[in-house]
């Protein structure tokens, strides 16, 4: 994708200039033909079927939101702002950025898994109404949220271990909480499950716990989930996570 012979792109109704689109930009071409964009991209609800330009690194967000790309090519691989690609028929993560220092959402697409996911991702994630199945490729830790609601979900394992804001799982065909994050900053909601019992609930949530139980059940779990962690504390002397700095 030449940025200086690719200047007309078909799209769904109209054609999109694209040469002229760049032109109101601040943009760098580097040697490997790469568009640097210092700011956002919004390229969303526009009807493009491909991406101008292979694009390099983005300063602001960066958006394909609405659009029937159906795929990642071209994307940036360093965005230092959001990334969002909700409703463009994903099946694939393929081409996705490396480098996310925003928040990431791809809801309401069509993914079976989290392969090619971004390795870093600095705020939250929403990968909520695909079908995935598994979580394998998700990122570790996350400063903000991690959304995978409505998906087909049986289990969390390879989800994050720390979250710092809220942790949604609900609508999913999940049967324990087995592999949840250990560190939940804000809220965990997980109705709409096949749960039978909150025995897996994390030893830490800084918020509330929503689930398909009575809120005495609840309150309980949430206690024992407490003396979990303070007896393999005094069993392992191990020293608990200060979870003010957990993120730093």
């Amino acid at each position: 994708m030449d940025p200086l012979t690719n200047i007309y792109l078909e799209t769904v109704g109209r054609a999109f200039d694209a040469q002229a689109w760049l032109s109101k930009q601040k943009y760098i071409i580097n040697k490997d033909r790469t568009i640097d964009i210092d700011g956002d991209v919004n390229l969303s609800s526009l009807g493009l079927t491909q991406l101008p330009f292979k694009f390099g690194k983005i300063t602001g967000d960066f958006d394909l939101s609405y659009t029937p790309l159906n795929n990642l090519e071209g994307c940036p691989e360093n965005i230092e702002g959001d990334f969002m690609c909700d409703f463009i028929g994903l099946k694939s993560l393929k081409g996705s950025p490396k480098r996310i220092g925003g928040s990431f959402t791809c809801i309401h697409n069509k993914l079976l898994t989290l392969e090619y996911c971004p390795e870093y991702i600095g705020m939250s994630f929403s990968c909520g109404y695909n079908y995935l199945r598994t979580l394998k490729g998700c990122p570790r830790y996350f400063n903000g949220g991690f959304y995978c609601q409505k998906n087909k979900l049986t289990t969390l394992e390879y989800g994050p271990s720390k979250v710092g804001e809220h942790y949604i799982c609900t609508h999913n065909r999940l049967k324990t909480l087995g592999h949840c994050a250990r560190v939940i900053g804000e809220d965990l909601e997980c109705y709409n499950n096949h749960l039978t019992s909150l025995d897996d609930l994390p030893e830490h949530i800084g918020g509330l716990v929503y689930a398909d139980f009575p809120d005495e059940y609840i309150n309980k779990a949430i206690e024992a989930a407490k003396n979990r962690k303070y007896i393999r504390t005094l069993s392992h002397d191990d020293e608990m996570p200060d979870v003010s700095d957990i993120f730093d």
